[in-house]
C-alpha cells in the first residue's frame, strides 16, 4: 500500500508549466460507462487523474503514462474532495442496478440527482478483457491547485527525487540568476522565462533620455510585477515573486522593447 497518489505526464515541458504554474488541469470526461458522455453533466466528469501504486511499483504505471510524475498524499488529494475510484464489474449486479437507475435518472432529466456527483469516480471494467483496476486510480473533478509545500516528491526519468523549498529560482548564464532546486524541466522552464522577459522588456539605462538625473518617460513605464504578470500570468505563488524579487534587484522600473524601437523609426 502507499499514501501517496501520483499523477503523470509523458511531456517534460507540460510537466514543468504544472510545477511552474502550480496547476493540475483536468482531462475526460472519465467515469462510469456511458453516463460520462451524457452532455448535461459531461462537464462534472472532467477530472485530473492519479495513482496509488506503491513507489517501487511504479515504473509499471509510467511505463503506460509518462515517465514524469508529480506525487501528493492522500490526504491532501482528500482535502481537495478526490477520492479513489470504484471498480464495478460489466454484466454484475452493481452494474445493472448503476445502468438501471442512470437510465431512469436520464429519462426524467433528472440531472440535478446527486448521482451525477458519484459517476466520476465509477469505472466500469470488464474481467479477462480489459481490466485496469490495477492501477488504484484516484481521481479529482476539476482543477487541482497546489503549492510546491504541497508535493510530496517528484518523478522523472532520473527517478525519484524529494521536491526541495525554492529558496531562489535557477541559473540563468546571461543574468546571473542564482537559484537551488529542481527538477531540471522546472529549470529549463524558468530559464525560457527569463529569456522571454528579456526579449519582451528592457532595462531602461541606455534607452531613455535623463533629465536632472530622472528618466524622462517617452514610452511607457512598466513595473516589475505588471511585466511578470502581462507576460506569465498564470505562474504559481511560489514562483512569481522570486521571479520579481530577482527582476527588481535589476531595475524596478521597465520598457518595452517594441515601445523603444518605435522612438528610432
Amino acid at each position: 500500500m502507499s499514501q501517496y497518489v501520483v499523477h503523470f505526464t509523458k511531456n517534460s515541458a507540460v510537466f514543468a508549466q504544472i510545477l511552474a504554474s502550480g496547476v493540475l488541469r483536468p482531462s475526460g470526461p472519465f467515469g462510469f460507462s456511458w453516463a460520462r458522455k451524457v452532455v448535461e453533466v459531461q462537464n462534472r466528469h472532467l477530472s485530473v487523474c492519479f495513482s496509488e501504486v506503491p513507489v517501487d511499483r511504479i515504473k509499471r504505471i509510467a511505463d503506460r503514462h509518462g515517465h514524469y510524475g508529480i506525487a501528493f498524499t492522500k490526504d491532501f488529494i482528500r482535502n481537495a474532495q478526490g477520492a479513489r475510484v470504484w471498480y464495478v464489474d460489466q454484466g454484475s449486479e452493481q452494474a445493472r442496478n448503476l445502468n438501471r437507475h442512470l437510465g431512469e435518472l436520464r429519462l426524467r432529466r433528472d440531472f440535478a440527482h446527486p448521482m451525477w456527483e458519484l459517476t466520476p469516480f465509477m469505472d466500469l471494467v470488464m474481467p479477462g478483457q480489459y481490466e485496469w483496476d490495477w492501477e488504484r486510480e484516484w481521481r479529482v473533478r476539476n482543477e487541482l491547485r497546489f503549492r510546491m509545500t504541497d508535493v510530496a516528491f517528484v518523478i522523472t526519468p532520473e527517478g525519484v527525487g524529494e521536491m526541495p523549498e525554492l529558496h531562489g529560482l535557477y541559473s540563468h548564464p546571461k543574468l546571473d540568476l542564482i537559484v537551488a532546486a529542481t527538477p531540471q524541466p522546472l529549470v529549463d522552464l524558468v530559464e525560457d522565462l527569463v529569456k522571454e522577459f528579456v526579449q519582451t522588456f528592457e532595462n531602461p539605462v541606455d534607452n531613455l533620455p535623463v533629465d536632472d538625473g530622472e528618466y524622462v518617460w517617452i514610452v511607457n513605464e512598466w513595473n516589475t510585477e505588471g511585466c511578470v504578470d502581462e507576460l506569465f500570468p498564470e505562474l504559481s505563488d511560489d514562483v512569481r515573486p522570486q521571479l520579481i524579487d530577482y527582476l527588481d534587484g535589476i531595475s524596478h522600473s521597465w520598457v518595452r522593447s517594441s515601445d523603444v524601437a518605435s522612438i528610432y523609426e
